[in-house]
């Protein structure tokens, strides 16, 4: 992650996600009315196309931080962290009656940093790594409920944090509701009746967290017709799915390519041992590969389909999958022998692995990821419009929200194709006309031509 994260240039999404955040911090906006640029996409009065919670937190680091690229880099390289943190700590909440297995809580976090849109997403700016803080919290206490510790309490704060992934990334952020039935139906430790208060007085306490949210900011209300309105309804209207019914199946399965492999050599390995009893194991592992696939398949129905989405469902499946191979896992690493002269070995090859990696890091310091004709095109722009932050723009160069993102982002300049400012940009691949007959300003850029009016 850290080679890649440490450079400039992210996926678009993350690049406007980062400048909302930014816009918020300086006061541009407020957390009901956020704001991204002129016309915030799609013409509306606030940038409505995800739920506030995320921008708000990002924004306090770039009060602390200062408005640089690696504000957010740093961010979401904590929520990294903490996500390798709770995915233990389920781990743990699980076997805390086997230490034995329990201590193998590093397991489930090796297994999910395999999968590539995971590393890909923490690369990245994205909300679903902020979600899967949330999601990650509400399972952690919603567990400790069902295993009958201080379950009133467990249950509101699991509800809580429900209401705060909902508040980053929508209705994707209730997938953990499924988790009462789901233990139900593989543990059988109580009763239905009792799984059906715990439900509901979870969807009541959430439901009640928003209707207390928006009586409490009035502005909430606007915020939310316009996002599920102006947004998300006209989305489900309006776009269609070109990847196909099944793509978040194959996406999946592609994205465990690595565990799955990983489970045949184990079974394959252990196939003569008797001795153990897998039972157990295998209801839980059952267990948690359901409640992430409760994050992922509902995905099959939605308008618009990436791979990302399944970014905080993720953990769900590679707990999942350590339950299913721990025995065998166990076994594995007991019947390892090393001599302290190997172990040295395997030492010095870790530290070496550690420090090339680290070196990596350093001399990528600065340079580019991605979109590096696009950066530098917006950086020749930065040096050449003196103080100007509007600049006239064609509808292309608008909608080029690649180049548009990182002008905000990087330099604050904010393409205006309504109206005529002192100077205007136009996409040399694409435009042929350039309004006003404004002289050209000689330059490098790869896609772009600046035009300057004349004094």
């Amino acid at each position: 992650i850290i080679p890649i994260l440490i450079q400039n240039g992210m996926f678009m999404d993350a690049v406007q996600y980062s400048a909302v955040s930014r816009n918020l911090a300086i006061g541009n906006g407020s957390f009901w009315n956020l704001q991204f640029d002129l016309y915030n996409i799609h013409d509306l009065s606030a940038f409505s196309e995800q739920p506030p919670l995320a921008f708000g937190i990002q924004s306090l680091f770039f009060n602390l931080i200062g408005d640089t690229i690696y504000t957010e880099r740093i961010y979401t390289f904590i929520c990294f962290l903490i996500t390798g943190l709770l995915i233990s700590k389920i781990w743990t909440i699980q076997f805390h009656k086997q230490q034995n297995i329990k201590q193998y809580s590093w397991v489930p976090f090796l297994i999910w940093i395999t999968l590539p849109i995971v590393f890909w997403s923490f690369r990245n700016n994205m909300l679903e790594n902020t979600m899967g803080i949330f999601v990650l919290l509400s399972a952690i206490f919603m567990l400790k409920a069902l295993q009958g510790k201080n379950i009133y309490l467990n249950i509101l704060i699991a509800s809580i944090f429900i209401f705060c992934a909902t508040l980053t990334k929508g209705l994707p952020g209730l997938f953990t509701l499924s988790i009462p039935l789901l233990y139900y139906f593989i543990f059988n430790q109580f009763s239905f009746i009792k799984t059906f208060i715990i439900s509901f007085l979870m969807v009541l306490i959430v439901t009640t967290c928003y209707l207390i949210m928006f009586l409490t900011f009035k502005e909430s209300i606007q915020f939310y017709q316009s996002y599920f309105i102006d947004r998300t309804l006209s989305r489900i209207g309006g776009e269609i799915n070109n990847e196909g019914t099944f793509f978040v199946i194959f996406a999946l399965l592609q994205q465990l390519l690595i565990p799955i492999l990983i489970l045949i050599f184990t079974k394959f390995s252990s196939r003569n041992i008797k001795s153990f009893d897998f039972s157990f194991l295998n209801k839980e592992g059952i267990f948690f590969l359901l409640v992430g696939l409760t994050g992922i398949l509902p995905i099959m129905i939605t308008p618009v389909q990436k791979q990302f989405y399944m970014t905080p469902a993720l953990p769900f499946i590679a707990i999942g999958f350590s339950f299913l191979l721990i025995m065998q896992f166990q076994l594995l690493i007991e019947k390892l022998t090393l001599s302290k002269n190997s172990y040295k070995i395997f030492q010095l090859l870790t530290i070496l692995v550690l420090s090339t990696t680290l070196i990596f890091s350093i001399l990528n310091f600065g340079k580019v990821s991605r979109d590096e004709k696009y950066i530098s095109d917006a950086e020749f722009i930065s040096k050449h419009i003196d103080n100007e932050k509007i600049i006239g723009a064609t509808n292309t160069v608008y909608y080029n929200w690649v180049m548009h993102s990182y002008l905000i982002r990087n330099y604050k300049i904010y393409p205006d194709f309504k109206n005529t400012h002192e100077y205007y940009l136009t996409d040399k691949r694409y435009d042929s006309k350039v309004e006003n007959d404004f002289p050209i300003v000689p330059s490098t850029m790869h896609f772009f031509n600046l035009y300057q009016e004349k004094n």
